[in-house]
Formats: structure tokens, sequence, C-alpha cells
């Protein structure tokens, strides 16, 4: 619990501090999104602050958890990484916005499964129903049937 809370406020302070940074590059670089006809910003609008946060919640990680934790938290980074990376070459124009949907975040939806992270949804329900058919419900109008919504989809 205190390295949680530890991790929050590491988190917190670090991502409020690395947000001016990270504008000022972010500037520097030409990364922003300029206003259009089909946008409701008149000034340009610096990207890249999903940088800020994913450094934050490295350095959150690295100073609060040690040992087995660090060790256990290791896929969640590595999909992290993933996704920062996506979201990077998207943010720079680089990348069509379907290749983000539909591979950088099944591949790391599936770097999350390879390496043992589990989320039982709705755990505590009523016996008739359960957790595989509410989740499999709530989830399967929005993602592709291959791609699972919990552990209930895999043996354990």
């Amino acid at each position: 619990m205190a390295a949680g809370l530890l991790a929050f406020f590491v988190a917190l302070f670090a991502s409020m501090m690395l947000v001016v940074p990270v504008r000022a590059f972010a500037l520097r670089v030409g990364m922003v999104d300029l206003p259009g006809p089909r946008k409701v910003h008149q000034a340009p609008i610096p990207l890249l602050g999903g940088l800020a946060m994913y450094a934050a919640v490295v350095m959150a990680v690295l100073l609060a958890f040690q040992g087995p934790t660090r060790t256990q938290i290791a896929g969640i980074l590595i999909g992290a990484t993933l996704v920062a990376a996506v979201g990077i070459l998207d943010d720079r124009g680089l990348l069509h916005h379907q290749v983000k949907l539909f591979v950088g975040m099944p591949v790391a939806a599936g770097i999350l499964l390879l390496s043992g992270i589990r989320a039982q949804v709705f755990s505590v329900l009523p016996p008739p129903r359960s957790a595989f058919s509410i989740t499999w419900t709530a989830c399967a109008p929005v993602l592709p049937p291959w791609l699972p919504c919990s552990s209930r989809f895999l043996p354990t």
C-alpha cells in the first residue's frame, strides 16, 4: 500500500514537472496540432503530452517498487512502451490511425497476456450470470472477436 501511494505521488509530481519541458520540446521540433476548419482550437496545440505521463509512470515504478513487484510490472511497462512509441509516431503523422488501433493496441494487449497480467472483470455477480458472459457481452460490440477482454477467455 505504501509503495503504491509513493508511486502515485512520484508519478503525479514528475508528470507536473515534465509537462513544461515536453511542451517546449514539442514546440521546438514542430510537433503541434495546427488549427483547421474541423478543429476547435485557434492556435497550434503542442502534442507529446503522453510522453511526459509515460516518463513519469516509468520513474514512479523504478523509484517505488523493488524486487519481485518490479518484475511483475515489467509486462505492463513493455506494453506501455509500445503504446507510447505508437502514440509518438501517430503524433508525428508517420502512422495511420487504423494501424494504431488494429495493430498497436492488440499487440500491447497480447504482451500483457503473455506476461501473465490478468484482469478479472465483474467478479462478484449473481449465480446465473458468469463473469465470462457479462465481460463478453460488454466487450464484444467494441472489440474484434479475437481480442480477449479478460482472463476468462484463456485457460488458467
